[in-house]
């Protein structure tokens, strides 16, 4: 079936997402809730803030803010779709129900976008010829990154999860009628999928290439000042995490400079 490219319509499926999940899921409060005036028995949830934060503003609301300015983008459509799978795989981990209802949505509105189509888009080849089709191979140094990645992230996850499971949940906080922890394993499974996906050179990957290293980033120099805070990942975790992220962005600096890089359906 052929689908109709509509950019206004993608336009505005995106900006409307982009608001629900940014101010309305509270994706841009939580994200600077550490800034804001709160009360004293707030300061332990600190990272679990930050990490509902990351999630749905960094790795959710940004790429859908790039497809309302680009709506011919690709690859933010499809890490809104990897965010809503994390969320969804995070939910039967951790045996909390209700948070398949924000992963449902977000797959919904990724599918949403992808029927609402997207225009061929030439690219450069290294022979300085044009092609219309996908990236023939994922690029190695990315997978390489996101592979480096994947041990601590996964590990991160199974073991939050299992905690959650079992009832223990310190510091516990709710948005939108939902806990954080589940989020907080989500968001580990988020960064990794989101990372992979840059290897494959979407159009647009430079958006999810950012998002995952500014959304790394910050979670990583907060697990470092707030080491012992509810879902932090700890002082030597956050510091890989602040190193991989630098890595990431050398990389995502580095290949977009390259006159290979280009944006590829």
């Amino acid at each position: 079936m052929k689908r109709e490219y509509r950019p206004r319509a993608r336009r505005a499926v995106a900006t409307v997402s982009a608001i629900l999940w940014g101010i309305g899921f509270f994706g841009l409060i939580d994200l600077i809730a550490i800034f804001l005036p709160v009360e004293e028995n707030f300061y332990e949830q600190y990272m679990l803030e930050a990490g509902w934060g990351v999630l749905y503003f960094v790795l959710v609301t940004v790429p859908l803010l790039s497809v309302a300015f680009v709506p011919a983008l690709t690859s933010p459509v499809t890490q809104v779709a990897l965010a809503g799978v994390a969320v969804a795989v995070a939910a039967v981990l951790t045996l909390t129900g209700p948070q398949l209802l924000p992963a449902a949505a977000l797959m919904m509105i990724a599918a949403v976008l992808y029927l609402l189509g997207s225009p061929p888009i030439e690219a450069p080849t290294a022979g300085g010829q044009r092609s219309d089709g996908p990236a023939t191979r994922p690029d190695i140094p990315t997978l390489l990154l996101a592979g480096a990645a994947a041990v601590p992230l996964i590990w991160f996850t199974v073991d939050v999860s299992a905690d959650v499971r079992t009832g223990l949940r310190p510091n516990d906080d709710i948005s939108a009628g939902l806990t954080h922890w589940p989020m907080q394993v989500a968001l580990a499974l988020a960064i990794l999928a989101t990372a992979a996906l840059t290897a494959l050179r979407q159009s647009g990957w430079q958006v999810s290439a950012w998002t995952v290293t500014i959304g790394t980033a910050w979670m990583g120099v907060l697990s470092v000042v707030y080491p012992h805070h509810a879902g932090s990942f700890g002082a030597l975790g956050g510091s890989a995490a602040i190193l991989w992220s630098a890595l990431f962005g050398a990389a995502t600096l580095s290949r977009a400079r390259s006159p290979q890089a280009s944006y590829r359906r």
